[in-house]
């Protein structure tokens, strides 16, 4: 435990810039055991490089962060001298001289910036620190810190250009730039991307500060706000994620980069401002799209794992978990040697390691440790910059060759959609829509040659029907009407199918400040389209369902919802709903009741009068209903349609006791509905009232429970039609 504790205090350390010396108290243990913790608690410290050398600047610690962002394995780069490994020849010196520092001051350098040349021989820029590990006060090594400053450094280069470049930069980057005073935190200049992000225009934002637009109590935000730009100075840049707030009060998740910057010789804070709330959403859709992939994947009979570019395995499928008999967590990080063949080297037909040699997919036979002859197929995966960063290998036994073929090829294309991301085509327009530039996405996308788009219309490769619209957008554009814009448009194929794509455009301007065309980005959403109409299918039959076990708990709602789906139906068309809202009502009308399912049965149907306590568990329904119906993606206005429907107009209702103005149109309906037909029905309670008694009541009770508009539309709809029967509760 105290080894955990010492690792942990050299994390913080570090973090608020601490110098000077580290006395750690420790145990007589061994280096090599210290650092096993210290690699526990940083390897997945992946953005954070860390390296521990001796006194002759010898590598013992080389941590994840390390591995991704200098390209060397702790394999390669244990036992080697840094300096040699990935220090220029200008900093070797330097390195030398501040290593022997730290030996004899017993002490931790300042931070310092320095290059570095990763494996694939680009230079990057490092902002380091360097401590001394100290046991019974004597140096037994020195750990350093690097922070990756290169894309910082990049940017503030970019800065530097001329006036002409920087506002083409600062107004045209998709990002909100905020400057703003480091004391006083008053906004001093921002980009046109900020005024659309916060609804702001430049002249309202220059007469407010940081915390008037961030979301959460003001007090707690200034003090936030001045540590971290504290930091930003004496440290460097700090990057974070922050509350904004838009005009409208709404709030909204961003990422801010924020660093020193200058405005004519003065300090000033410089904060880049990323909306990310699309991007949490996305993360979310991302989180379901690995769920979906283990259950496609545990569903296989085949034996699928997925291996790292050292071979060893990073996930196993339930397959291979009930094959090898072994929980998953003792099959994660070991050879496929180990666990296939029980042997402590390759076969000489891996295919795993043929797939990561060749970077082909590749095939073997193979004996099991079990006697067990199978087919094995390994295929390689690559980043987007075609580098292989593991293999996904699956295994069949012959004797089921023909049906495991079959699923294989389903599975591997089902697991490589979901792996490759299709790119996003860049392309810039003249001012009269003609295609200057293109990248090579367009061949993927759309299947032509770059040559073949060059010089042509971009709306020549839009459907017809679609070019009127997409030109009223270019000239909005052009003229400077609006910023950018973002539409969605069908175009057709080289090859003549139909796609659908999210075109993103905006101004482009010269040198002179000049409006010369439009840049932009298109991606095809084709697919997604198709895969959103694929889950509403999926969850109309989990909707059916749901109303099945309704119909268990209470057999009352069987028929009752039927007959209170027709009505709401009929009102929500004569009050002229939108083709949306009725089918949200739709839906609702048929769920509304599902929250029975967590009330006791007895309490449904008991024939007595309800005690207090029974009454409460009855006004849970509408709560519970809701929560269950929100599981659903995409139904939230339905489940808020359930929540509202025992509300009252007069604000007496449940859960929530809102008022008319307050309550859905839809919850208003289902409410007039769900009281006629309980009131012309059968209870175990009570017999049913005539239709005439039913409507003195809706009338009776309109203004004050119901809605009077939603009263009068559904008397008049019962009034035209033969009387309505309830059937009796079972």
């Amino acid at each position: 435990m105290i080894e955990v504790v010492i690792a942990i205090s050299i994390l913080i350390g570090f973090s608020l810039g601490v110098s000077g010396q580290y006395y750690l108290f420790l145990h007589r243990k061994s280096l090599k055991k210290i650092i096993s913790y210290f690699e526990l608690l940083t390897e997945s410290t992946t953005t954070l490089p860390i390296q521990g050398f001796d006194h002759a600047g010898r590598i013992f610690y080389w941590n994840r962060g390390s591995e991704l962002t200098y390209g060397y394995t702790a394999k390669e780069a244990r036992g080697r001298l840094l300096g040699e490994l990935i220090l220029p020849a200008a900093d070797k010196e330097i390195f030398l001289q501040q290593l022997e520092m730290v030996y004899s001051t017993k002490k931790a350098t300042a931070p310092r910036e320095g290059k570095i040349i990763t494996k694939n021989g680009h230079v990057r820029t490092m902002y380091s620190t360097m401590f001394p590990y100290i046991v019974q006060e004597k140096i037994t090594g020195v750990f350093c810190f690097d922070l990756d400053t290169t894309d910082i450094k990049s940017f503030e280069a970019e800065l530097a250009i001329s006036y002409a470049g920087y506002k083409a930069i600062f107004e045209g980057v998709n990002e909100a730039i905020f400057l703003h005073d480091p004391i006083t935190r008053v906004i001093l200049d921002t980009n046109p991307t900020a005024c659309e992000m916060y609804g702001y225009t430049r002249d309202e934002f220059l007469k407010l500060a940081v915390e008037d637009i961030s979301g959460g109590d003001n007090e707690f935000v200034e003090k936030k706000l001045d540590a971290l730009t504290a930091k930003a100075f004496c440290e460097g840049p700090q990057r974070f994620e922050w509350l904004g707030r838009h005009k409208s009060g709404k709030c909204f998740e961003v990422e801010v980069n924020l660093q020193k910057g200058k405005i004519g010789g003065v300090d000033c804070a410089l904060a880049i401002v990323r909306d990310i709330s699309q991007k949490k959403r996305a993360e979310e859709k991302l989180r379901y799209a690995e769920q979906e992939k283990a259950i496609i994947l545990n569903s296989l009979n085949e034996y699928v794992t997925y291996h790292g570019p050292d071979m060893s395995i990073l996930w196993a499928n339930k397959a291979v978990v009930e094959l090898l008999g072994i929980p998953p967590e003792q099959i994660i990080g070991r050879q496929c040697d180990e666990l296939w063949h029980r042997k402590g080297q390759a076969c000489s037909q891996c295919p795993v390691k043929a797939a990561l040699v060749s970077g082909e997919p590749q095939s073997a036979e193979v004996i099991l440790f079990n006697g067990t002859v199978a087919i094995v197929r390994a295929r390689p995966v690559r980043d987007d910059q075609g580098k292989i960063i593991g293999v996904v290998e699956a295994a069949l036994g012959i004797t089921e060759r023909k049906i495991a073929e079959r699923k294989l090829s389903a599975a591997e294309r089902r697991y490589v959609d979901l792996l490759n991301h299709a790119n996003e085509m860049i392309f810039s327009l003249d001012r009269n829509g003609v295609y200057t530039s293109v990248n090579a996405a367009g061949k993927r996308i759309l299947g032509y040659e770059e040559a073949e788009m060059l010089g042509k219309e971009a709306l020549d490769f839009a459907l017809p029907s679609e070019r009127e619209s997409g030109r009223n957008v270019l000239l909005k554009v052009v003229s400077e009407e609006i910023s950018n814009s973002n539409s969605e448009y069908k175009c057709l194929r080289k090859n003549g199918q139909e796609c659908i794509l999210r075109i993103n455009i905006w101004p482009e301007y010269d040198d002179t400040g000049c409006l010369c065309g439009v840049y932009g980005s298109a991606s095809d959403i084709t697919e997604e389209k198709a895969m959103i109409a694929r889950m509403r299918d999926t969850v109309m039959h989990i909707i059916s369902m749901l109303s099945e076990t309704v119909s268990v708990a209470d057999r009352y709602t069987e028929k009752h919802c039927e007959r209170l789906q027709e009505f709401a139906l009929k009102i929500g068309t004569k009050l002229n709903l939108a083709e949306q809202q009725l089918e949200h009502l739709k839906i609702a009308a048929l769920l509304h009741d599902v929250g029975k399912v967590g009330i006791p049965i007895h309490i449904l149907v008991k024939r007595e009068k309800l005690s207090a306590e029974e009454w409460e568990k009855i006004k849970e329904h509408p709560k519970k209903g809701a929560d269950i119906v929100r599981q659903l993606s995409g139904y939230e206005e339905v489940a808020l349609i359930i929540e509202q429907h025992q509300e009252r107009a007069d604000g007496k209702g449940y859960p929530r006791g809102l008022a008319k103005d307050q309550i859905k149109k839809e919850a208003a309906i289902i409410s007039v509905v769900d009281a006629y037909d309980a009131m012309t029905s059968d209870r175990p309670y009570r017999s049913a009232m005539s239709r005439e008694s039913a409507i003195a009541e809706l009338r009776k009770h309109a203004g004050s429970q119901f809605d009077p508009e939603v009263v009068e539309v559904f008397v008049n709809i019962i009034l035209s039609e033969p009387e309505h029967h309830a059937e009796s509760a079972q």
